[in-house]
């Protein structure tokens, strides 16, 4: 799983942000962040469906470790 790119929407952002929200948009751009949102958003379920994973697994082991610092617990 890796992160994805973000340049189109960091572009449209940018370009956005300069013109004060006067700016023409064609269709490919739209296209262009409409697919990065996309992936974007695929990406954020993969990683709430694996800490939803790992919650299961942490809630499920009953492992309690203990870290001895010198002689003190």
């Amino acid at each position: 799983m890796r992160p994805p790119n973000t340049h189109h929407i960091r572009n449209f952002n940018n370009r956005v942000l300069q013109n004060n929200g006067k700016t023409i948009i064609d269709n490919e751009e739209i296209r262009s962040v409409q697919g990065e949102l996309l992936d974007l958003l695929a990406y954020t379920l993969q990683l709430e469906n694996k800490i939803g994973e790992l919650e299961e697994q942490i809630a499920s082991n009953n492992i309690m470790q203990v870290e001895m610092i010198g002689k003190d617990f």
